[in-house]
């Protein structure tokens, strides 16, 4: 019985008509109008009855010629097809149709082409940094698309590579071809000083003195490319006098057009029976747990002969230290016994992100013409807070369309801190099994 009922089915099938499919129609091209350019391009139809795709084409006809190409991508009333170079470097309008198998073509929808036979490519503006009170050399590049001649000659007011003053210079180019044709375009250099005087100052000094202090004299200098004539100011100034224990002193230099730079440094005074001291002024770890980090500083003290003096801190370096901000303490003791103290602020912070745990790309079948369910599992942990909460769209279980979907994960820690990832899920296309099924004349396979 069971043999009888499926030669029954393919009988019933055998007899089935062709049925004609319904006309395709476009509604709308998008864009409908291109700019010439090389290279290749792409459109959207949207209208009705575009499936199944099987045997259609995209018809384009005008001063390229008549170009068929399949679809690349298509849904009952959307459709993607790629421009072929053909048509995109020749200007003009072009009649678009959809063509079916056993059905009349669809309505006609006008694409078009804009431009001349050359487009000439110029930055939108160049910006160059002077190098003297005469200017500073701007470099750009300026090319040219022939879409109907391959000898192009580009020729510009100005030279890549010159020297432009101050301020703002026009720059115009036009490009020719062989046969005549021509395309103007211009831009804009800016010539700017932006970089501040560069200033030398000496590293941290040790200076020792009476009781009440010392003075102190140092060289530091500003140099600037642009402006020869800067000055450098200094607090304390050069010759001061210096009380016991650690000064900063700030040096700054403003050019000109405004630019300011500036540099610090420390003196450290001591005494012939006090060392002088060397921690720092101020100090930032990160985070290595919950409970902080154990946080790894350098202090130092030199006695007047310029031997290492006793020196402990308190909590010492390696020490422990919970987030947020610690006063350390550091005394150091010469070699009579008397002792120097000081103290600076170490701070635990967190300004790490999470660390994403993601999935490699993944592949899956769609069951139906609508795509796939698709499950995947993703987690962070932050050396801080541990485990963290992950964000992701499109989420696990969602529905993928056939195609490649880029999913974006993030997930951050309470401090704010944000981490990004992504992984690419691929639905392949559901395959429609009675294809396999029924064979040439109708008869199983």
């Amino acid at each position: 019985m069971r043999s009888i009922r499926c030669l029954a089915v393919a009988a019933l099938f055998v007899s089935l008509p062709l049925l004609a499919r319904d006309i395709p129609t476009i509604t709308t091209i998008s864009p409908d109008t291109l700019q010439a350019q090389s290279g290749e391009w792409f459109v959207t139809l949207q209208g009705t009855h575009y499936l199944p795709s099987a045997g259609v084409n995209v018809i384009f006809s005008g001063p390229a010629g008549t170009i068929a190409l399949a679809p690349n991508a298509s849904t009952d009333t959307n459709m993607a097809v790629w421009l072929p170079q053909e048509v995109v470097v020749n200007p003009g309008n072009y009649s678009v149709i959809v063509r079916a198998p056993n059905t009349p073509d669809s309505n006609p929808v006008t694409l078009r082409i804009i431009g001349n036979s050359i487009v000439i490519h110029v930055p939108p503006y160049v910006l160059a940094e002077a190098i003297s009170l005469s200017g500073g050399p701007a470099v750009f590049d300026v090319t040219a698309t022939g879409f109907l001649s391959d000898q192009i000659a580009v020729d510009c007011s100005h030279k890549s590579g010159e020297l432009f003053p101050f301020d703002s210079t026009v720059i115009d180019c036009v490009a020719t071809d062989d046969l005549g044709g021509s395309e103007k375009a211009s831009f804009t250099v800016r010539v700017a000083d932006t970089q501040p005087p560069v200033i030398d100052v000496p590293r941290d000094l040790l200076a020792f003195g009476k009781s009440d202090g010392t003075i102190v004299n140092y060289d530091a200098k500003a140099v600037d490319v642009v402006d020869p004539e800067v000055k450098l100011v200094c607090a304390p100034e050069s010759g001061a006098f210096f009380r016991l224990g650690t000064s900063s002193i700030t040096c700054s230099s403003t050019d000109r057009f405004k630019n300011t730079g500036t540099a610090t440094f420390r003196v450290h005074v001591g005494t012939d029976e006090i060392p002088a001291m060397v921690i720092p002024s101020s100090f930032t770890a990160e985070a290595e747990s919950r409970d902080g980090a154990f946080a790894k500083f350098e202090a130092t003290a030199t006695t007047v002969d310029g031997k290492p003096a006793e020196i402990k801190c308190d909590p010492g370096a390696g020490s422990l230290f919970p987030m947020g901000t610690t006063t350390v303490k550091c005394i150091a003791w010469g070699p009579s016994g008397a002792s120097t103290t000081d103290f600076f602020d170490l701070s635990v912070v967190d300004t790490t992100a999470p660390q994403l745990s993601l999935p490699r790309d993944m592949t899956a079948q769609a069951p139906s013409a609508e795509g796939a369910m698709v499950t995947y599992g993703v987690s962070a942990k932050d050396a801080v807070e541990g485990e963290t909460s992950v964000d992701c769209f499109p989420a696990s279980g969602s529905l993928f369309a056939p195609g490649q979907t880029v999913v974006n994960c993030s997930s951050s820690d309470k401090t704010g801190n944000l981490a990004k990832g992504s992984f690419l899920v691929t639905v392949l296309p559901w395959v429609d099994e009675t294809d396999y099924l029924i064979g040439e004349g109708g008869s199983w396979q």
